[in-house]
């Protein structure tokens, strides 16, 4: 015992910069890259080591090989973008404390999959009963009621064939509840069943905010709404989708979607995504209500005391043979 916390007391002499969740938000750039490579890349073998445990009544966790998704070139797992939203709705400022309410993707993501095809009882021109969140209120749980009543924009992820986009509802537009679609593949809707899927998408959130107590956001006699697409900059690749996703839901002020075809935001490349997948990464897991926190902390910090060639202990570097050590 006596051992183990003389360990702890040298690391914490070690750490004193990164106490509160500001300090660490301005730490360097090699920092939050060793805190993305030590939950990136398994250790030992053991891909169910627990990464981010909520602090709080309620469970939400994730293991290294869900964080081994945010490795470069790889497809995001859902729950990562779970814990994007968890994280962004708890940020404090104007943002997400009082105008923004990030939904996070199961609801979607699980009802578009299962019930999309056939939503609609055509005898009957409604929804199908067996399509309503009364029936799925395991996705309930991590909703928060409050915000859903006090917020007037959320943003809505979803994850379909192996593509992810992202929803922007207003309830309160200047012409009426009105709906937005972010895609870095499309600029339109590509499909039918794309267009069945967003008129879907808008009456499961419909349900939402009903079974929140917000008024019905559809016209009555209608069961969706047509969602308009806005004309952002397009992926360079096959496997970036959800870096895009949780990047706006950074960055995107809804307020400026009415009314526009095209949202002013630079083009990402490359370079670009493999910076925001490790900063995004490090975000997340540096997030106060994680209790495996301090563990990040400290894993970083022995990396910075023996850390070896940075291009082969990091995934978020290209390789070259200059990083090779010399014999």
């Amino acid at each position: 015992m006596v051992v183990i916390k003389s360990l702890d007391e040298q690391v914490s002499a070690n750490a004193p910069a990164l106490e509160t969740p500001q300090q660490i938000q301005e730490e360097d750039d090699d920092f939050q890259e060793r805190v993305a490579t030590w939950a990136t890349v398994p250790k030992g073998g053991n891909d169910y080591e627990l990464i981010f445990n909520l602090r709080g009544p309620r469970t939400l966790q994730a293991m290294r090989f869900q964080f081994d998704s945010m490795a470069p070139k790889s497809y995001i797992d859902i729950q990562v973008v779970h814990l994007m939203c968890h994280v962004l709705n708890g940020e404090e400022g104007k943002r997400y404390e009082k105008m923004v309410y990030c939904i996070p993707p199961e609801i979607l993501t699980r009802m578009l999959e299962t019930h999309h095809h056939n939503w609609i009882d055509k005898k009957k021109r409604r929804p199908h009963e067996i399509n309503t969140l009364a029936n799925h209120k395991e996705f309930l749980s991590f909703i928060d009621r409050e915000k859903i009543l006090s917020h007037g924009f959320f943003f809505a992820p979803v994850l379909y064939s192996e593509h992810w986009w992202l929803y922007v509802l207003d309830k309160n537009g200047p012409e009426g509840p009105e709906m937005f679609v972010l895609d870095s593949k499309n600029i339109s809707s590509p499909t039918e069943e794309r267009t069945t899927l967003n008129k879907f998408a808008s009456n499961i959130l419909s349900q939402l905010l009903r079974w929140a107590g917000v008024p019905t956001i559809l016209k009555k006699g209608s069961w969706s709404l047509l969602p308009t697409y806005i004309n952002v900059p397009q992926q360079p690749n096959e496997y970036d989708c959800a870096v895009f996703v949780m990047k706006w839901m950074e960055l995107i002020d809804p307020t400026k979607l009415h009314g526009c075809c095209t949202y002013d935001i630079e083009q990402w490349i490359d370079p670009m995504l493999m910076e925001f997948r490790k900063k995004l990464e490090a975000k997340i897991i540096l997030s106060k209500e994680n209790t495996m926190r301090s563990d990040a902390i400290r894993a970083a910090h022995e990396m910075r005391r023996t850390k070896p060639s940075t291009a082969l202990r990091s995934p978020f570097l290209p390789f070259s043979t200059p990083d090779l050590p010399s014999t």
